[in-house]
């Protein structure tokens, strides 16, 4: 099952879904694609400690201020000093360049059954 699917179902189940979001999320679904523009706009900017109460589950940096959370679940860090990190390997102070290499390596798999 895709990511985005994934993603679509993991919404729907929760005690109070954001509308917002699923309709959103069925809309790409629907469309059965999703552009990088797509992609960028869906980020969302959530507080540490608010995306840790949704997500109990990950790891994140003592210096990670806030989460961007993009569809398919994917997720960026805020760090205290202006740093977008991707993972140990992708970071930067400029959102667009993590972003793009972000994109790269999930973009296939939103739609994938094998992920």
């Amino acid at each position: 099952m895709g990511t985005i699917k994934k993603h679509y179902e993991i919404e729907l189940a929760k005690d109070k879904p954001n509308t917002l979001l699923l309709s959103i999320l069925l809309k790409v679904l629907n469309r059965n694609s999703i552009t990088l523009n797509d992609w960028r706009l869906s980020g969302k900017f959530t507080p540490k400690k608010a995306y840790l109460l949704e997500n109990p589950t990950e790891t994140l940096l003592s210096s990670c201020t806030e989460v961007i959370e993009y569809f398919g679940k994917g997720y960026i860090q805020v760090l205290s000093s202006g740093v977008f990190r991707y993972n140990a390997q992708v970071k930067s102070k400029v959102l667009d360049d993590v972003e793009d290499i972000m994109w790269n390596e999930v973009s296939e798999k939103l739609f994938s059954d094998n992920c």
